[in-house]
């Protein structure tokens, strides 16, 4: 219950954080419109360079339409998890939670800095961009409380724990590094702008670089659960749910242009939910 309701008040911070620009004094109250390029602010009606604030998509549009019925739900939903989180969870749950609140608290301070430091999360190099730092708070959320329940079984071994979480935090970046480009992909397509020859083999370039990157994770996945199948057979059966999540991802990048961007981010995150096969067991 906390996990899900943190995550919840995590995601709808965030997007509400993003969709500041749309309340600047630059823009008029007709700019909580959706644009017809798919939710970009042009940078002729903005004022602000594009480098500074990301592409607006639909959902930055409906939070912040919405946000007088998202801020004080919210602030209930935080209020709710605080309160079990001190007076139900054990403390060492307790402890590892601190210690990533902490570290979400240092992601969105980064990336949501104010204007004048100009985004600076689009200068990071690629290893510590936002979407990786998204994968790595993503994936200790899921596996800390795991880790608290499990590291003092008999039956536990570290090794392979933290091999299945390193994978996983690749997979999660592999997610958002997606959404990103294809989004990306998307506004640039529906803004009209012509592309030189130089930008054509660059995007062909990119959507290849995907497809190889999932089937590239797929293939370590595969290898990395036949490893595990003699002695932990669990750690493999986790392995392989996740090897197919990448591999659908994959294929998610070759057919995108037969999908509409909402359906393509919903399928992007449904392909994650593989492991939920394991519950069948």
């Amino acid at each position: 219950m906390v996990l899900a309701l943190a995550a919840w008040c995590a995601y709808v911070g965030d997007r509400l954080l993003d969709s500041r620009v749309l309340g600047s004094q630059t823009l008029g109250a007709q700019s909580l419109r959706p644009r017809p390029n798919d939710g970009r602010v042009s940078r002729a009606r903005t004022g602000t360079h594009e480098s500074i604030w990301p592409a607006l998509q639909d959902r930055h549009y409906f939070h912040r339409r919405n946000r007088r019925l998202f801020v004080p739900l919210v602030a209930l939903a935080a209020c709710i998890a605080g309160f079990v989180a001190l007076t139900l969870l054990p403390s060492f749950v307790r402890e590892h939670g601190s210690i990533l609140a902490a570290a979400a608290l240092a992601y969105f301070s980064g990336v949501h800095a104010a204007p004048w430091l100009k985004r600076r999360r689009h200068s990071l190099p690629r290893l510590v961009s936002k979407e990786f730092l998204v994968a790595v708070l993503f994936t200790a959320g899921c596996i800390l409380p795991a880790w608290s329940r499990l590291s003092g079984s008999p039956e536990f071994s570290h090794s392979w724990f933290w091999i299945a979480g390193i994978y996983f935090t690749a997979l999660a970046w592999l997610n958002c590094s997606c959404i990103a480009t294809w989004e990306a992909k998307t506004s640039t397509r529906e803004a009209g702008v012509r592309r030189r020859r130089n930008g054509t083999f660059r995007f062909f370039s990119s959507l290849s670089s995907k497809f190889s990157s999932g089937v590239l994770l797929a293939s370590g996945g595969l290898l990395l659960a036949c490893l595990a199948s003699g002695s932990h057979l669990r750690a493999s059966a986790l392995l392989a749910a996740g090897s197919v999540s990448a591999l659908l991802l994959a294929t998610l990048d070759s057919f995108r242009a037969r999908m509409t961007p909402l359906a393509l981010r919903a399928a992007a995150d449904l392909v994650l939910l593989t492991p939920i096969a394991l519950l069948l067991q």
